[in-house]
């Protein structure tokens, strides 16, 4: 599920030439009246999958370190320190990367409108992004694509304190549920007194801008605008792990399969309710736009947690077939090395680029795959010299006896 939300993460990102340097830009502006067109426009809910995948993981660990009696307030500082070693030596690599020798390995019409403001903004601002705040940060383009790390290690804290804090099952629910409540309500407020979009929808204008100055996207990528798919995880990850541990027959939730199938058909309906709210000749009132913002994400957390939750008691096969493929097994190792990596080859690609693109269904597949093998075999390298010895070296320092 990572590696499909990282390769939907690529396919929106990929837009990018297209809007800022595309011939007929006619096509651009119709795709907007073309109902398909909206599940990519409309499709960035897709990344709270992260959120709740990461929720979800947290809970279920803390829970194994709760059954031998390890749950404790020395648990927050050190698990807080292992996620931002885990997470930041490649991300400083790339981001190094961009300070210093990114301006030099391409040239051409667009190249310093592409790169010369995240060159300046990462030199000026780069410190910000290793202490995970940049994405409260908005006169910075430095890597805009890392706002997800650290709106997710402000939620990891979060949960952290929230789960040890509350540790028996009445406690959590009641603040869970607290928390979830809240969630949905922090998005609408915001939404409704700033006059915000409903959720935030990829436009040329916000490509053209290079992601500058979009007041619905500052507020998208902020922390506190994403905990309601975070508390959905650690809420699936403590259920999973009491299903476990009162090892219940699931054969018996075999007969929902049919309800479990019609979830992506349902998510796809909730992807597309965003499009109504830029509709040629509509008129939303802004509290409308204040409730959808809330109920959004809200939903799509708890549609992404009965998908997970399916997949653990085995409800159906179909799904569960294709998600457990091994094929999935190698790229998904290199899928966070990708994630930071893919911007900079769509930037570079736009940024190199001598004529303009000529705007179709075909080309845009060709630029979509292309982008995603090229970014895929650099992560390989980086994987093996960056990655997978920091991941080792944690492996060593702070064996799994001792976290």
């Amino acid at each position: 599920m990572r590696l499909i939300t990282i390769f939907l993460v690529m396919v929106e990102h990929s837009i990018l030439p297209f809007v800022v340097a595309g011939d007929n830009t006619k096509k651009i502006e119709d795709a907007y009246n073309n109902i398909l067109y909206h599940l990519l426009l409309d499709g960035t809910i897709i990344v709270q999958t992260f959120f709740v995948m990461s929720g979800c993981l947290l809970a279920y660990y803390l829970e194994l370190f709760a059954s031998k009696g390890k749950l404790n307030w020395k648990i927050i500082p050190k698990g807080i320190f292992l996620r931002w070693l885990r997470l930041t030596p490649p991300y400083f690599i790339v981001l190094a990367f961009i300070m210093t020798w990114a301006r030099f390995t391409g040239s051409g019409p667009l190249w310093h409108k592409i790169m010369d403001a995240e060159v300046g903004d990462c030199r000026r601002d780069g410190w910000l992004n290793m202490l995970y705040v940049n994405n409260y940060v908005d006169r910075s383009q430095c890597m805009m694509h890392t706002w997800y790390l650290a709106a997710d290690m402000q939620l990891s804290i979060l949960g952290l304190i929230t789960l040890v804090v509350a540790k028996s099952n009445r406690a959590r629910i009641v603040v869970l549920s607290a928390l979830f409540s809240i969630s949905l309500i922090i998005p609408s407020v915001q939404t409704y007194y700033q006059d915000l979009y409903a959720y935030f929808t990829i436009t040329p204008e916000f490509v053209r801008a290079l992601f500058r100055n979009n007041p619905t996207f500052n507020a998208y990528r902020r922390g506190h605008t994403n905990i309601s798919c975070y508390v959905a995880g650690l809420s699936l990850g403590l259920l999973i792990n009491n299903l476990q541990k009162t090892k219940i027959d699931m054969k018996i939730y075999a007969k929902y399969k049919y309800l479990y199938w019609m979830l992506v058909p349902i998510g796809i309906g909730v992807v597309l309710t965003s499009g109504i709210f830029y509709m040629d000749g509509m008129d939303v009132p802004l509290v409308y736009k204040a409730i959808h913002s809330g109920a959004l994400r809200g939903v799509a957390g708890i549609l992404i947690c009965a998908i997970i939750l399916g997949m653990v008691l085995r409800i159906e096969d179909t799904y569960r077939r294709i998600l457990e493929w091994q094929g999935w097994t190698t790229p998904t190792r290199l899928s966070y090395s990708a994630y930071l990596l893919h911007l900079i080859v769509i930037e570079i690609l736009t940024g190199t680029r001598t004529t303009l693109i000529y705007v179709t269904e075909f080309q845009m597949m060709v630029v979509i795959i292309g982008t995603s093998i090229v970014t895929f075999l650099i992560a390989v390298p980086f994987w093996l010299l960056v990655e997978a010895p920091v991941s080792q070296f944690i492996k060593v320092v702070f064996p799994a006896k001792d976290k």
